[in-house]
């Protein structure tokens, strides 16, 4: 039985630099990920989002996934490409999919024919990549895992989770596992096999600190 754990992204595979305080005087071509800053308030997706499907909508404030059972993915993805390299996106997210091996909730970084995938599968958060190199498990908890941080500084990558978003726990920490300067990030959720009732996750707060309602 497989088992959902934490990756944290390890050496192997990076490629354009090395960590050596990077961030004090890097000069990015595009626009910071954390530009980006929406509470999903408008009834629809703003301009800075595309979809994937109609499974994914904005409503009530919230960005909704809900993936049918019979598999498939539901995502809003960035309409152009930012750099994560020196930057964070946060979001809070308070519901996930069903607890169940199949059913995801999901945050991808692509760029450069690469994709770093962080995903919530039944019982944890799994951070791989190319490399993709386990680390350990943690449990998922709705409370202290309310809210989730992609982070990138001098060539680490770190996922945290929060509480409020505002007290953060990082979860895995490693070497970028490609170049984050050019990238595109998609949020959602999504079934990969048969799951009777994967249930459906929400997305609210995206670069945005608390209070944001």
């Amino acid at each position: 039985m497989r088992v959902a754990a934490l990756v944290v992204i390890a050496g192997c595979g990076r490629v354009g630099f090395e960590p050596n305080e990077r961030c004090a005087t890097a000069v990015f071509t595009n626009p910071a990920a954390s530009s980006i800053v929406d509470d999903f308030s408008a009834g629809a997706l703003g301009s800075a989002w595309m979809r994937n499907d109609t499974c994914i909508t904005e409503t009530g404030g919230e960005l909704v996934a809900t993936p049918p059972a019979s598999g498939n993915y539901c995502f809003a993805y960035t309409a152009q490409t930012y750099h994560l390299s020196c930057d964070s996106v946060t979001v809070e997210v308070p519901e996930v999919v069903a607890a169940e091996l199949g059913a995801q909730t999901l945050i991808y970084v692509t760029g450069g024919g690469m994709e770093l995938n962080l995903l919530l599968e039944g019982a944890g958060f799994q951070l791989g990549g190319p490399d993709d190199l386990l680390a350990g498990a943690r449990p998922y908890d709705p409370v202290a895992d309310k809210w989730w941080r992609l982070a990138e500084s001098d060539g680490t990558l770190s996922f945290s989770t929060s509480p409020d978003g505002t007290t953060w726990t990082t979860l895995g920490s490693g070497a970028d596992p490609f170049s984050l300067d050019e990238v595109g990030i998609s949020i959602g959720a999504g079934t990969y096999e048969q799951v009777a009732n994967p249930g459906e996750a929400r997305f609210h707060c995206y670069n945005k600190p608390p209070p944001c309602s």
